[in-house]
């Protein structure tokens, strides 16, 4: 059943997992609209059969974004997702190296999203 209060968007906490799980939404059709380029990544970065792991990316990410957003499981959903967004920088880090920021292909962005993650975790389980 679905409390409407996960849905009081003058609580802060709430406003951060729900874009916290709204996030992943174009990040799973990024990967799936570009798929050749994205298991040509998880290759590279030495995730084998690359194909294997870019599925559990695109249905670990939908199910946590889902999960975020609809506040179903959220004590599960949103360690889980910090702790795919950790993979992802550090796939990131093994590729790119020790690039801070996002847009010159760093992993600002996935460890910032998953310290809000944890951050929604923190939140739920008071």
């Amino acid at each position: 059943m679905i409390n409407p209060a996960s849905f009081d968007l003058t609580n802060p906490l709430n406003l951060l997992r729900i874009l916290a799980g709204i996030y992943f939404l174009p990040h799973v059709v990024n990967m799936i609209v570009n798929r050749t380029a994205v298991v040509d990544f998880f290759g590279k970065v030495g995730f084998s059969p690359a194909s294997f792991f870019v599925g559990v990316a695109v249905l670990g990410e939908a199910l946590c974004g889902v999960a975020l957003v609809a506040d179903i499981y959220t004590s599960l959903a949103a360690p889980l997702a910090a702790v795919l967004l950790v993979v992802a920088a550090f796939a990131i880090y093994k590729l790119q190296g020790f690039k801070w920021l996002w847009i010159s292909g760093g992993f600002e962005f996935p460890i910032f999203w998953a310290l809000v993650c944890l951050i929604v975790a923190i939140a739920h389980s008071r």
